[in-house]
């Protein structure tokens, strides 16, 4: 995964169970009934993450990459919480929820094709 260097891609959380193979999707967890909390960040001071907004079962967010970062690569991290800050459990209310791993990306240069010089005329007579 990579995003061009001024660039921006769309970043999903989606929730699935893990139980099985391969994972189906599943609905978020019901927490302690405040509400989740879906925090997406990234470890590139370069690379900004917009408004994490829900909708169903898939929380998102736009990661910007800005206009001098290149060939960098970085990770996204996603935290699941209760809203109330109470320690987020499974639905079965004893397993910690278990937090997505980290997703691997780079910033690319931003590839701009070259402007053409030369042109072809076409004339009668």
């Amino acid at each position: 995964m990579s995003i061009p260097s001024g660039g921006s891609t769309p970043i999903t959380v989606s929730f699935v169970d893990g139980t099985v193979t391969p994972p189906t999707p599943q609905a978020p967890p019901k927490g302690d009934g405040s509400g989740l909390v879906v925090t997406i960040t990234t470890d590139n001071a370069l690379v900004t993450i917009g408004a994490v907004t829900s909708s169903g079962d898939t929380a998102s967010a736009t990661a910007t990459a800005g206009d001098t970062a290149t060939d960098v690569p970085f990770n996204y991290s996603a935290t699941v919480a209760n809203a109330s800050g109470v320690a987020l459990l499974d639905d079965d209310g004893v397993t910690a929820f278990v937090q997505p791993a980290a997703l691997a990306s780079s910033v690319t240069a931003s590839v701009t094709p070259p402007a053409q010089a030369t042109t072809a005329v076409l004339t009668e007579g």
